[in-house]
Formats: C-alpha cells, sequence, structure tokens
C-alpha cells in the first residue's frame, strides 16, 4: 500500500495506491481563507490536486536541467516504446494522460502539462537497501543550487505484500527557493521492493503555481501496480520497519521538537536554535519565532497561550482575533494579525499561526514578523510557514 499524501498537509492512506498531492498557493484548505491575517502568513493551504495519486521520485527535472545524481542503475529495457505509454524500465509502465508530452530526463521520464511536472524511474539496488539512501542521493544532486531548501520528515510508507515482493518506502515534501524568491515545491517518494527494486518520483510546480493542474489518479495507481507486478530481479530480503527520520542538507535547520524543524531562508541569522524554541532574523527586521507551547487539546487555551507569548515577545502587541485556517484533520490551525510599538517611533506588524494536534495534545505556534512600510523578502514568510505546516500536519 501506499500513501495518499497532501501538500495540503493531510495524509492519507489510500487502499492499493498512492496519492500524491503538491500545492498551489490560492488559498484555503478549509479555513476561511478570504481572512486578512490568514492570507498574510502565505503558508499554502490548497492542493495542486493530483487526481489521486502519484508515485515515487528521482531527479527534479524542472528543479535542475540535470538529473539527480541518485546510483539507482536502470535495468535493461525488455519491451519496445509504444505510442501513449510511458516506459519507466524493467516493464514498468503507465498510460500517458491527455494533455501532457513526456521526455527522457537522465534515466527516467518526465511527463508534464506545462506546469505541473512528474518524474519517474525505476532500477535496481541492493535487496533491502534503506531507501533513505536513495532519497538523499537524490537531494544532493540539487541541493545546493538554491539559495534556500528545506525539507519535511521521512515519512515511511506501510508496508505492501500484494505484489511480486513486499514494498515499503519513504515520502519527503521540499521546497527550493532562489533569492528572488522564484522555485519550485513538491514530493518526492523512494519505494523499494523487497528484491532490490526501487522507484524513484519526483511531482512539483512552481512556487507561485496556482493553476490547480492535476496529475490523474490513474498515472499513480497504473505505475505502482506495475512496479508491484513487474517480474522479480533478484532474491529478497527482508524489508526492516522504517523509521520516522530526517535527510541531510547544505542548509542548516534549527529542530524546534523532534523531527520537526525550522531551515533559515539565505540571508536570515539564527539566534536561537532550539529545543522548544527557535528564533530567526532578517537584517532587515523580519522575525520569525516558533515554539511549542504547553500541552492541551482545548484550540481555546492553544490561542490564549498564543497570545501570552505573543505578549512576551512583543509587549504591548495588539492582535485581532483568531480565525482557523485549517479546520481538518488532526492538526487544526488559527491565524491572528498583531501590530507592536517599537522604541524607535516605528510599529512592528506580523502574524501568529497556533497549530493545535488535537490527538497529541501538542501545541505550536510561530509569529512572523517585519517593520510595518518595509517590504518583506520575496517568498520567505511562506517559506517559513510553509515547512512548519507540513511537518505538524504529517506523521511524526
Amino acid at each position: 500500500m501506499w500513501i495518499a499524501a497532501a501538500v495540503s498537509l493531510v495524509l492519507v492512506v489510500a487502499a492499493g495506491a498512492f496519492a500524491v498531492w503538491a500545492t498551489s498557493d490560492d488559498g484555503g484548505d478549509g479555513g476561511d481563507g478570504g481572512d486578512d491575517a490568514s492570507a498574510d502568513t502565505g503558508a499554502d493551504t490548497t492542493p495542486v490536486t493530483v487526481e489521486g495519486a502519484a508515485t515515487p521520485s528521482t531527479a527534479p527535472a524542472a528543479v535542475s536541467t540535470e538529473p539527480a545524481a541518485t546510483e539507482v542503475v536502470p535495468p535493461p529495457s525488455n519491451s519496445a516504446a509504444t505510442p501513449g505509454v510511458v516506459e519507466v524500465g524493467q516493464a514498468v509502465r503507465y498510460t500517458l494522460p491527455d494533455g501532457f508530452t513526456q521526455s527522457a530526463v537522465g534515466p527516467g521520464v518526465e511527463i508534464t502539462d506545462g506546469t505541473l511536472r512528474f518524474y519517474a524511474q525505476v532500477g535496481n539496488r541492493p535487496a533491502g537497501e534503506d531507501p533513505l539512501v536513495v532519497l538523499q542521493e537524490y537531494v544532493n544532486g540539487f541541493d545546493a543550487l538554491y539559495a534556500s531548501a528545506s525539507y519535511s520528515q521521512a515519512i515511511p510508507e506501510p508496508l505492501d505484500t500484494s505484489g511480486a515482493a513486499a514494498v515499503d518506502g519513504y515520502i519527503v515534501y521540499y521546497r527550493v527557493m532562489a533569492a528572488d524568491g522564484t522555485g519550485y515545491k513538491g514530493v518526492i517518494d523512494a519505494t523499494r521492493r523487497a528484491d532490490g527494486l526501487v522507484s524513484l518520483t519526483d511531482l512539483y510546480t512552481p512556487l507561485a503555481d496556482a493553476s490547480g493542474s492535476v496529475l490523474p489518479q490513474r498515472v499513480a495507481d497504473e505505475l505502482y501496480s506495475s512496479f508491484l507486478q513487474t517480474p522479480s530481479v533478484g532474491p529478497v530480503a527482508e524489508l526492516g520497519a522504517l523509521q520516522v527520520a530526517r535527510l541531510t542538507s547544505v542548509h542548516p535547520s534549527a529542530i524546534l521538537d523532534g523531527v520537526v524543524a525550522v531551515t533559515p531562508p539565505v540571508g536570515w541569522v539564527v539566534e536561537l536554535p532550539g529545543f522548544g524554541r527557535v528564533v530567526m532574523a532578517h537584517p532587515r527586521g523580519e522575525r520569525f519565532v516558533a515554539a511549542r507551547l504547553a500541552d492541551t487539546s482545548d484550540p481555546l487555551a492553544a490561542q490564549d497561550a498564543a497570545f501570552v507569548d505573543l505578549q512576551t515577545v512583543w509587549p504591548g502587541a495588539a492582535m485581532s482575533p483568531f480565525v482557523a485556517s485549517r479546520e481538518t484533520g488532526s492538526v487544526v490551525s488559527y491565524d491572528a494579525a498583531f501590530t507592536a510599538p517599537n522604541a524607535d517611533g516605528t510599529a512592528t506588524e506580523g502574524v501568529v499561526r497556533v497549530w493545535v494536534d488535537l490527538t497529541r495534545g501538542q501545541v505550536f505556534s510561530a509569529i512572523a514578523s517585519g517593520i510595518a512600510g518595509v517590504a518583506p523578502e520575496p517568498g520567505h514568510r511562506e517559506f517559513l510557514f510553509s515547512a512548519l505546516d507540513i511537518a505538524l500536519t504529517q506523521p511524526r
């Protein structure tokens, strides 16, 4: 079984296939969406639909023009090319959806509708190898090319024994951003089979994309089914249980709690690296403060705690009422705008977001602020909020 995941931050387990959704930046996820405070956070909350399912990943073919250096060795093709069929290796294939074109990218194949891009590759690795190794090799292929990059925790996929060999893997969400605020957001996946066959995919769109471009459900269904059933490539190994983990990056992260981390965008300085509280700032006056607050599953109590925390950071701050920015799932969130006076006569303005994990009874908050009248760094606030949204609403 693959995990159905959404960069809109709701993880769903889907029987027999796994749906990956990349996000668009056009608004809410069931929250109010039209509220000014919510809009100011710049957080991704609406999925760029993958009409249901996507697969594992390898090289972000638009993130970099060169494929990532994965060490995956593609097996020789054992079938002739068929018009309208995407062959990704070892007789693993799917039907090219309407409106998409395909092209070879390194050892894999990428399809695109001009906005959304989906790369897939199938190859051989040592049987039983940790799929985190493949993910790390993939990320190493583009990580240093961007001024800013952040990655979610690596999320284990459940074991599936319905095919030619047992299958599991990892999924990771990412954002990469150039100095001008442009870049990509997506989800990558490394899925291993017990006989050493590995499928890698990357599904991604530009950071600013709000088109709602969709990868049809049947693409993932066909690809995963084909990967499950293609003939064995060798002896099987026992698949050890996978644990939530983090990748390494040339972009240092500050650990807030467990696998929940905050990666500063380029130009920011980490003033307090955690645990429990992370503070970072930009020389032009922006600040971002993330904290784990006292445990509770009561949203109103969590909002009160977030207001008290705001007062410790910005004494005298006046805050608007909280409004829901995420109302579904086991983790809900609320946003409020605030202003605070500065000693030099200027004012600080910003947004407070509080997350409540209703299952664990945990509360986290983040305060993003800047000097009134000074334009914020392009894309930075969204970059920071989105990373926390993903980390806190995915398995950890």
